[in-house]
């Protein structure tokens, strides 16, 4: 499902709320990603997946795309995820 103008009027407000003097750095950010995603075919799109800093480096976030990854896998699909902005793609079951 696309965003509308009052999503992105929304997430404006909240980022300056939440975000203050950050929040330009971080919907530029949200920009880059919206305008890299491609639209070419029907994919699955994993949305800044990620763990916090504590627990980085022990294989958590690896894990947890992994395990988002699989059912798609399963049904052959490709995903994009934010992450790194890079198209996950398997070939269909067969």
């Amino acid at each position: 499902m696309e965003s509308t103008g009052d999503d992105e009027q929304i997430l404006a407000a909240t980022a300056k709320s939440l975000l203050g003097g950050h929040a330009d750095r971080f919907l530029q950010g949200c920009d880059l990603i919206e305008r890299s995603h491609p639209r070419a075919e029907p994919h699955y799109y994993l949305s800044l997946p990620g763990t916090h800093d504590r627990h980085r480096g022990r294989g958590i976030g690896t894990a947890l795309v992994e395990e988002t990854l699989a059912p798609i896998d399963a049904a052959g699909m490709p995903a994009f995820l934010t992450l790194r902005g890079w198209w996950h793609r398997t070939e269909a079951p067969k």
